[in-house]
């Protein structure tokens, strides 16, 4: 905790959404608990709490930590808000941390967004269970 900023109330999941309903939070006091979130790799809520700021450092803080975690649902939602740009580059390194992370859902998801539809197939391919055979009819 920064030295002069007082601690933030712990939000269950009712409170935050009471906060971010109530608009009656200070920017300074959302941006606070957009750091707390983002501090805890709580990467969702923070962008909750910085969105409703109106504060793009932060926005920017969770892409990169998104990628740092290989998080590309969280980068997808970003991306919905088409308020900080993602790349080729950034969807690549995603996947890249995905995959160290064994994220293989998130792994999938970020070399498709990266354009790269053959790797996203194969690996598609490598996770899926295989089935067994059918059992035969008997009579």
């Amino acid at each position: 905790m920064p030295k002069g900023k007082k601690p933030l109330k712990k939000l269950n999941s009712i409170q935050k959404r009471d906060a971010l309903a109530s608009r009656k939070l200070s920017k300074e006091v959302l941006i606070g608990y957009g750091d707390d979130f983002l501090e805890r790799e709580m990467v969702y809520d923070a962008m909750e709490f910085y969105k409703a700021a109106e504060h793009l450092e932060g926005l920017e803080m969770v892409k990169l930590k998104a990628i740092e975690l290989g998080n590309a649902g969280a980068l997808s939602w970003l991306e919905g808000y088409r308020i900080t740009a993602i790349d080729e580059a950034d969807w690549r390194a995603t996947a890249e941390n995905a995959e160290r992370a064994d994220k293989y859902a998130y792994v999938e998801l970020a070399f498709r967004r990266a354009g790269d539809e053959e790797k996203a197939n194969s690996l598609r391919e490598q996770n899926t269970p295989n089935q067994p055979p059918p059992e035969e009819k008997r009579e």
